[in-house]
């Protein structure tokens, strides 16, 4: 069943908690960067995601915003060590061979992610998201991130479809809110099966034709 019966002509996938995951090693891997200079992980990792938020709608680099930060915590030298953190990914490679499924169907399918710069390119470039996608939307490049309707209606007006024509799927019941708001078909994913998620949402749309 193509994108030629569907009145769903795009499917926009969150990634983290959707097509992949984040290990327990990252926030380990921060405890431990701390441990080295004696640095409290209660203090310095609130520090760290807040320096990241700029960085998520590209107001800099994330390496820029967090240089200061770690410098103030006597970490100053461990900049480098620190940022691969961020490319501890687990690809759901169950969920991610569905999406190129879903592509051989003729429905455009789109990564619809808040990201910073770093993790951007690990996962654009490192991971292929670039070619598993027909195309990425990152907060850090489109310059506003999920929830705000800014960054939904700059994702519909690239694809010049209108906000019935999308499936948007995240795991934050805000963002699925904010998408459903504005007029997009949305799946709030907490876990479990997916593609029987999508292809229940699939066939509710084919069934609002009749």
């Amino acid at each position: 069943m193509g994108h030629l019966l569907n009145p769903i002509r795009a499917i926009l996938f969150d990634a983290d908690g959707v097509i992949q995951h984040t290990p327990p090693a990252f926030h380990q891997a921060l405890i431990d960067v701390a441990g080295k200079a004696g640095a409290d992980p209660g203090e310095l990792l609130p520090a760290i995601f807040s320096a990241e938020r700029p960085a998520i709608i590209g107001q800099g680099s994330f390496a820029e915003a967090l240089a200061p930060v770690l410098e103030r915590f006597g970490l100053a030298d461990a900049l480098q060590d620190l940022l691969p953190a961020w490319h501890l990914i687990e690809p759901d490679r169950g969920a991610l061979a569905f999406v190129e499924e879903l592509r051989t169907r003729r429905f455009t399918c789109c990564l619809a992610t808040n990201q910073q710069d770093v993790r951007r390119r690990y996962m654009s470039h490192e991971l292929g998201y670039r070619t598993i996608f027909d195309r990425e939307y990152y907060s850090c490049d489109i310059g506003h991130r999920k929830p705000d309707a800014a960054y939904f209606h700059h994702i519909l007006a690239d694809l010049a479809l209108e906000p019935a024509a999308a499936l948007f799927i995240d795991d934050a019941e805000v963002n699925v809110a904010a998408a459903r708001e504005i007029g997009m078909a949305t799946i709030y994913h907490s876990g479990g099966d997916l593609r029987a998620r999508v292809e229940k949402a699939l066939a509710r749309q084919l069934e609002n034709l009749g």
